[in-house]
């Protein structure tokens, strides 16, 4: 019996909910697929959004593709078009392989499949993608001039939870609520009286006013949250944001919505000037970043890992939140009944890090699925029409000069930044800072330059054989210096979580990595060794990989001691990176790869202390200050 692939795929809570979920979309396609007097196979890609994600991470739509090309599936059903795909590079790809095998490609209730040796079909089926993906848009768009309009007319409610201290009328307004707007003020009265953020979680928990969203007692991060809140002086900002292809955010619309104040201005300052006392040091500012936070979890107590990162201490940490999160465990007086957990040792940050993305990278060296990935992607130049060809290397050329341009006005900004610290206009904190913010800006257009040049050559190389193997080594060779958002996202893309155990017997945290595809020792199975034309499966592989890691404490080389004594001296003197630059190379003393100093590899090996040579650092910076 005839074989038809029954693609599935929901991108978003609505369309679960407006009668195309996932189990209606499977139902369908089984219904006409009998009609049909096919066999289904089912491809359920769940949940998925197909406008800003590539191919390769919707690994269903891999493996029906697969399936395609191996001859095993000649016909496949969808609900609409846009199942399949709405990005223009991906769309490309999907309608080439259906379009080569000749593949009967079915939508919603109709039992007429579409002809793609057809013109007019083929034209057809474009076209109605691209009507779906823009009243996709101008529904979306339609509901927030909707809502615009009205929060302009005044309304004060702009959706979602309702605040704590409010109630929300008939006409959508926000009203306050007598009991909760007493106890907004008691809670703002008790934090500036010194009372800390845990004894007014502890006063709520036993009143008789309970969380928005939680049934298990109030949690410590929305009480801050309330204390920062300028809703309740009155204030509300609404924000339209779109974003750009590249990624970028633009705010389209801001609206200023005046709210029922339920505090005044000058207890509402006195508040946020004890805050301001915490924030430069407090490890849960947003602006502190790390690369696993978010990953790492306490395999002992089950909590996530938090970063811990403080000036007085040799190294950076992930360790666990129990004692601080457990607020289940905190009795009326504010004590904790229980505050064990197995986790008695945090993680070296730096080390943590390097060792998770090296595992990371040997699984993606490994993996055919990333394999076949690299060499989809390598390979899609020498399937573009010469006059696609043609735009899209100009569309390269275009965004290349801008990146010049603006790496240009960089390098003016951080000369223009060394000629004012060398004529005393900064501070030595403003100067590192202004200097770590460039050198990050320019690192981060150099690594666009490369990518668009990269892209260029696979352009011009069209016609000629690609080396994509050559292409993936190098792509994995150069992630290990990638920036620190390029790793976030592409940890994000792959990882699910990373469950850290401690042995406290022998000193080692193991860390289990579960990644999102089973990529981990997956294969790529010939149905003919000798002829591997006819075609290959892909067989899963593995979620997850366990690695052991135990701190170290870092030995330092005799000429590494000398360095690092010598930068202190020097950065206690108040030097510049420059400064530092020209007075080690008129010394004679080299980097430790034998090459001259300049500011970029002086920041470099400024950081690198810290990170690396542990409580080391503090015996050298010891015997120099004797």
């Amino acid at each position: 019996m005839e074989k038809i692939g029954i693609y599935s795929r929901v991108s978003s809570k609505t369309q679960e909910d407006d009668g195309t979920s996932i189990d209606y979309q499977i139902k369908m396609g089984n219904e006409i697929s009998k009609k049909l007097g096919f066999k289904s196979v089912i491809f359920n890609e769940g949940g998925k959004t197909s406008w800003n994600s590539n191919i390769n991470t919707r690994p269903e739509l891999v493996r029906i593709l697969n399936e395609i090309e191996s001859k095993n599936i000649k016909s496949i059903w969808v609900w609409n078009m846009d199942r399949l795909g709405r990005n223009s590079e991906s769309w490309y790809t999907i309608m080439k392989i259906l379009i080569g095998w000749k593949v009967s490609l079915y939508l919603g209730e109709s039992l007429k499949p579409y002809n793609f040796n057809n013109p007019t079909d083929r034209l057809v089926t474009q076209v109605l993608s691209l009507i779906t993906t823009y009243d996709n848009e101008l529904r979306r768009t339609r509901m927030i001039f909707g809502k615009m309009e009205t929060l302009k007319k005044g309304r004060s409610f702009i959706g979602g939870t309702t605040p704590f201290g409010y109630d929300v009328d008939e006409s959508k307004n926000l009203i306050p609520n007598p009991l909760e707007k007493k106890m907004v003020n008691k809670i703002y009265k008790m934090y500036k009286d010194g009372k800390s953020t845990t004894d007014i979680k502890v006063k709520l928990d036993s009143s008789i006013h309970k969380p928005r969203r939680s049934n298990k007692g109030w949690n410590i991060g929305t009480i801050q949250k309330m204390l920062r809140n300028e809703l309740y002086i009155g204030k509300q900002i609404w924000e339209w944001t779109e974003t750009d292809p590249d990624g970028a955010k633009n705010i389209i619309e801001t609206i200023e919505i005046k709210t029922p104040k339920l505090i005044d201005k000058k207890l509402f300052s006195q508040v946020q000037n004890r805050f301001n006392k915490y924030t430069s040091h407090n490890q849960y500012d947003t602006d502190l970043k790390s690369l696993l936070k978010g990953f790492l979890v306490c395999n002992h107590c089950g909590l996530p890992m938090n970063h811990r990162m403080k000036e007085n201490q040799s190294n950076d940490y992930y360790y666990c939140v129990y004692t601080e999160r457990k607020w289940g465990k905190v009795d009326r007086k504010g004590k904790h009944s229980d505050n064990t957990c197995s986790m008695k040792k945090s993680l070296i940050m730096k080390q943590t890090d390097e060792l998770v993305w090296d595992n990371i990278l040997m699984v993606f060296s490994n993996s055919k699925y990333i394999k076949e990935g690299y060499k989809v992607d390598s390979l899609k130049p020498k399937d573009m029409k010469n006059i696609e060809i043609k735009s899209k290397r100009q569309s390269y050329r275009n965004k290349l000069s801008k990146l010049k341009k603006d790496q240009t006005s960089l390098n003016d900004s951080m000369i223009d930044v060394e000629l004012k610290n060398i004529q005393g206009k900064f501070s030595k904190e403003v100067y590192e800072g202004i200097l770590l913010k460039l050198s990050n800006q320019i690192n981060s257009v150099e690594n666009e330059i490369g990518d668009i040049n990269s892209n260029i050559e696979k352009m011009i190389n069209k016609d000629n054989w690609v080396d994509w193997i050559s292409i993936m080594s190098k792509e994995l060779k150069n992630m290990k210096e990638w920036t620190f958002d390029k790793k976030k996202e592409k940890l994000n893309q792959f990882i699910d979580k990373i469950f850290v155990n401690y042995n406290d017997k022998n000193d080692t945290h193991k860390l289990s990595i579960d990644f999102k595809i089973p990529i981990v020792g997956d294969k790529i199975v010939y149905k003919d060794v000798i002829n591997k034309s006819i075609g290959y499966q892909w067989e899963k592989g593995e979620n997850r990989i366990i690695i052991s890691h135990k701190n170290k404490s870092y030995k330092l080389s005799e000429k590494k001691k000398e360095l690092v004594g010598l930068f202190l001296k020097l950065r206690g003197e108040g030097k510049s990176y420059t400064d530092i630059a020209n007075i080690l190379n008129n010394d004679g003393i080299s980097t430790i790869t034998g090459k001259k100093w300049n500011k970029h590899n002086v920041g470099r090996f400024n950081n690198y202390i810290p990170q690396s040579v542990g409580l080391e650092l503090e015996s050298v910076s010891d015997k120099k200050k004797e």
